[in-house]
């Protein structure tokens, strides 16, 4: 008897998958934005040929997918069409504020130096708690 596998969610809502990604199928709605981005790079379009080329058919078409219309997307969009910059989420900041205060971090040992300090106090104050 093999065990039923049950989904982690990330249900504290803060960085990491968004919670409902082990309750969302493929949809339609987001097969233009798909098409294009593919479209406008050809090393992402040969990277997800070699994996579609390894998949079973069948298993493309259960999920409304079949491989014979699976390209007709992008290949409608041509080469090169206009990418719309993603919508600015709460992920999408703090993932970029926490990538480029690590990149400041990083580059300045004086902040590095001020950082120990803070991390220092912060742990002397926690002892006595």
């Amino acid at each position: 008897m093999v065990a039923e596998r049950k989904p982690v969610v990330n249900s504290y809502g803060g960085l990491g998958d968004p919670i409902t990604v082990d309750r969302r199928r493929p949809s339609p709605q987001g097969i233009h934005k798909w098409a294009a981005e593919l479209a406008a790079d050809p090393d992402k379009r040969r990277f997800l040929h070699n994996i579609v080329a390894r998949l079973d058919p069948a298993d493309l078409a259960t999920i409304g997918y079949p491989l014979e219309t699976f390209w007709e997307p992008v290949d409608a969009l041509g080469t090169s069409p206009q990418l719309r910059p993603p919508p600015v989420t709460a992920y999408r900041l703090q993932r970029w504020l926490i990538t480029r205060g690590r990149r400041l971090v990083r580059l300045s040992p004086r902040i590095r130096a001020k950082l120990e300090l803070l991390r220092l106090a912060c742990n002397v104050l926690l002892r006595h708690y």
